[in-house]
């Protein structure tokens, strides 16, 4: 059975950058980025936040904006999810 591929990507802006935060999330982070699943955070959320962009680690890429990343995806053709 052929099976369709999904290109998931995960824009984090605003306060949801603060999941780096939490051990928890940043363990699951790094779980799904294993599985080809693109985590991106704006930039200026994560200094408007104070966080350390370094304890995202690698497998976050920060971006220099969340809603314009959001915009440049619908524009490929990606959907947008808000939980």
């Amino acid at each position: 059975a052929k099976t369709d591929l999904v290109d998931l990507h995960v824009v984090a802006n605003a306060g949801a950058v603060l999941a780096v935060e939490n051990e928890e999330y940043r363990t699951k982070i790094c779980q799904l980025a294993e599985e080809s699943i693109s985590f991106e955070f704006c930039q200026i959320a994560v200094q408007g936040n104070g966080l350390d962009a370094k304890k995202a680690g690698e497998t976050v890429r920060l971006i220099p904006s969340g809603i314009r990343r959001l915009i440049e995806l619908q524009a490929a053709g990606c959907a947008y999810i808000k939980p």
